[in-house]
């Protein structure tokens, strides 16, 4: 099922429904929300019409619905109170320009999926994020308040910066699958990292760097370094020890501080 709405800007003053479930609202209208308001949503339907969110004073609540599919070109974030649904995914699923603003997306996880690129014009902060497909992530730098755990077999790319800065998880629990970065990542928290008990992996480029006395939990895990192809890591993690650490197809890892592990060192 698919509803289309083209032309000019739709703005809507209190309630928005949209659905039906596993259904489409497409479009080249910006929907403009606005005032206070229930999004009612239903599950596993598709957003692609460009999204303001300007309720000022008001509040926003989303209703019904277990995660969003947003497929629009642009999505804003101006003022008001917007009020997720607890244990809720947000998916962004196109093409996307994302201005969040001062926005914090406290769904369960924002999860990137596909092979899309994303614009952010602002910080981006979430509490969880999770990401699939060959996805690129470009401009602003991405917060992370909690998990960051890519699905199996997938590489991120891109200019954006990704900071932990809270407590949680990091990584996947597949030994037999990739989930490569190759971004620029830093640990920035007062909190606890724990590097999930299987792989981190890096590709052919990225920077990862420690930059607090968070504690990082690295046990059972292995730090991979060229899974995607040959190139350079830059890791500056004095402070860290790594459990395992692996060198893979011929890959450069450049050491800008200490680096310290308990394990094993592999180069291949």
């Amino acid at each position: 099922t698919q509803s289309t709405i083209n032309g000019n800007i739709l703005t809507v003053t209190q309630n928005l429904t949209t659905g039906p479930a596993l259904g489409n609202t497409l479009g080249t209208t910006t929907v403009n929300l606005t005032g206070t308001g229930t999004w009612t949503y239903a599950n596993y339907s598709g957003f692609g019409c460009s999204l303001i969110i300007a309720a000022g004073s008001g509040t926003i609540t989303l209703s019904g619905s277990t995660q969003i599919v947003f497929t629009g070109a642009n999505f804003t974030y101006t003022s008001g109170t917007f009020n997720f649904v607890v244990g809720q995914v947000w998916e962004f699923l196109s093409n996307c320009t994302i201005n969040s603003g001062s926005l914090v997306f406290t769904s369960s996880y924002v999860f990137f999926t596909g092979a899309y690129t994303f614009t952010l014009l602002s910080v981006f902060i979430c509490t969880n994020l999770t990401w699939a497909g060959n996805t690129v992530i470009n401009g602003n730098n991405v917060r992370i308040n909690g998990n960051f755990l890519p699905v199996n077999n997938c590489h991120l790319t891109g200019t954006a910066t990704f900071i932990l800065q809270g407590t949680g998880t990091w990584g996947s629990t597949q030994n037999t699958s990739y989930q490569v970065h190759d971004v620029n990542i830093i640990i920035n928290t007062t909190g606890t990292i724990t590097i999930a008990a299987a792989n981190v992996d890096f590709g052919n480029a990225g920077t990862l760097t420690y930059t607090t006395a968070a504690s990082v939990i690295t046990t059972g895990s292995t730090l991979r370094i060229g899974v995607w192809s040959a190139g350079t890591t830059t890791l500056n993690t004095n402070g860290i020890t790594w459990a395992n650490i692996s060198n893979l197809l011929n890959s450069t890892l450049n050491l800008t501080s200490n680096l310290t592990l308990s394990g094993t060192l592999t180069t291949t």
